[in-house]
């Protein structure tokens, strides 16, 4: 592995032979393209053919597949303080890059890619029972799920004790939902946390959000090194994000001593991969700071907006909820993001009915014929009970097992008695639809509506609209009091 400048710390000028331009070394603004050039100087975007974009959030190898678009890195430029190059990039690593989209909206290529873990350290404590498991790193606790990558054969059980890289996602309450667990050794790489500064004491102390575990307080004894150029203790306040590099400061302590410091905006700026206001951003993240009225939430620090011709893929508008797990797509407007499509990253399930059976602690029940796991994640209204009988609203999404995952249980308060289910159909004949495991009979009399709340003329009429698959074919969501009397209404969700 080759060694590389401190990330954020490199030659005023970089000639890298995919780029058409180099824009000259000096001050921050805009090229002739619309591209930002950072403080340091900043090549224009590759001159390829299609849309210039933005994108973060977890990859997928296979070049770099990153929200749904499979990116061509042969000739991309890699940042990342470990030296790391184009064929380390591997499944799960949280990554920034700078391409371009191709017209079918699934191609593209990039020229720059920022690998950009969220925790390094040393593993304190290991809670395999805990739902969902967890892990801590200097007090810090990261969550990890069936999705997450345990890079070269490492366990969750194997990792205590083990120094590690984590990869990943904050959700809304800012705990790191792990997407990827690499065990290092070796010298020369310090430990580092980047998160959002809550609180700022003084020139050479502040505290950093640590999600659930609480802020993580940080003091910069001596002399630390500020990095890219511009970042320094005027950039230390309330609501930046930073990355702190040194040693977190005892096993279990919520403490963090840095020798260095760096400003992700500025960083971002740098290596070119900070989208500017008009451009396209794709962002995958948690939604927080959800707020129906004035139809926004953020992601990852950045606020979204949506509005009528906004698309929703994979649920309903409904589903939406923090804590959930989204990639949006849209247009930057100044430092807001205008959705032009929101995902969900799994697709949202919708389950109403009356509890069947409850097991052991209230941990799991049974809702129309399937498990529910109820987690540490669950946000369930006050007052309910879960015990047989008891009418119940869940929203989740599937394990690998086939368990849905409890995100919300709610009330269904005055829905005398009616049941719903939303999934992905997996077989259809000519009168009836099955879904989740459970076959629903479609009368002619049902209501049928289409995504945009619009009526289908007849029964049939829907389902020649309606895909089945084994693996999942069209989303829709049906009700009926009960449902195996039959559907009184059905709707395709997408």
């Amino acid at each position: 592995m080759s060694s590389r400048p401190i990330r954020g710390v490199r030659a005023a000028c970089v000639g890298i032979a995919t780029l058409a331009t180099l824009a000259a070394c000096g001050g921050g603004g805009a090229d002739g393209t619309g591209v930002q050039i950072g403080t340091g100087g900043i090549i224009n975007a590759p001159t390829a053919a299609g849309t210039l974009a933005y994108s973060a959030g977890v990859m997928t190898r296979g070049s770099v597949i990153l929200n749904g678009v499979r990116y061509d890195d042969s000739a991309a430029q890699v940042d990342d303080d470990r030296g790391r190059g184009v064929a380390q990039l591997a499944s799960g690593m949280r990554v920034k890059l700078r391409g371009r989209i191709a017209d079918d909206g699934t191609s593209g290529s990039t020229d720059r890619v920022s690998i950009e873990p969220e925790l390094r350290g040393t593993v304190a404590t290991v809670d395999a029972t805990a739902v969902p498991p967890a892990f801590t790193v200097g007090g810090v606790r990261v969550l990890v799920d069936d999705a997450t990558v345990f890079s070269d054969g490492a366990t969750l059980a194997g990792i205590a004790a083990q120094r590690v890289e984590v990869h990943g996602l904050r959700d809304a309450a800012g705990t790191i939902r792990a997407s990827r667990v690499e065990v290092f050794s070796g010298t020369g790489v310090s430990d580092s946390l980047r998160g959002r500064i809550v609180s700022v004491a003084s020139a050479s102390a502040f505290t950093l959000s640590g999600g659930a575990s609480g802020p993580v307080t940080v003091s910069m004894p001596g002399t630390p090194v500020f990095t890219p150029a511009g970042c320094g203790i005027g950039s230390l306040a309330a609501g930046a994000e930073v990355e702190v590099h040194g040693s977190f400061s005892g096993a279990a302590a919520n403490a963090f001593t840095a020798t260095r410091l760096e400003c992700e905006d500025l960083y971002d700026d740098s290596v070119g991969v900070r989208p500017p206001s008009g451009s396209r951003n794709e962002l995958e993240g948690f939604v927080a700071g959800l707020n129906t009225a004035t139809s926004t939430f953020t992601v990852d620090g950045r606020t979204v907006t949506w509005n009528a011709s906004t698309q929703i893929r994979n649920g309903a508008l409904a589903d939406l909820a923090n804590g959930v797990r989204v990639e949006v797509d849209g247009t930057l407007s100044g430092t807001t993001l205008v959705a032009r499509e929101i995902s969900f990253k799994q697709e949202r399930i919708l389950l109403q009915g009356a509890v069947q059976s409850v097991g052991a602690g209230g941990s799991t029940f049974v809702l129309l014929g399937r498990t529910v796991q109820v987690s540490s994640l669950t946000s369930t209204d006050s007052g309910i009970g879960l015990a047989v009988g008891v009418r119940v609203q869940v929203r989740g999404t599937l394990s690998k097992t086939g368990v849905l995952q409890a995100d919300e249980i709610r009330d269904p308060s005055g829905s005398a008695g009616r049941e719903f289910v939303q999934a992905r159909v997996t077989a259809k004949t000519a009168s009836s639809i099955t879904l989740l495991g459970l076959t629903v009979t479609l009368s002619p009399s049902a209501q049928y509506r289409r995504a945009d709340d619009t009526p289908y003329a007849s029964r049939e009429d829907f389902l020649a609209a309606v895909t089945a698959s084994p693996a999942g074919g069209t989303l829709v969501k049906v009700r009926g009091t009960p449902l195996s009397g039959g559907a009184e209404e059905a709707e395709i969700e997408q």
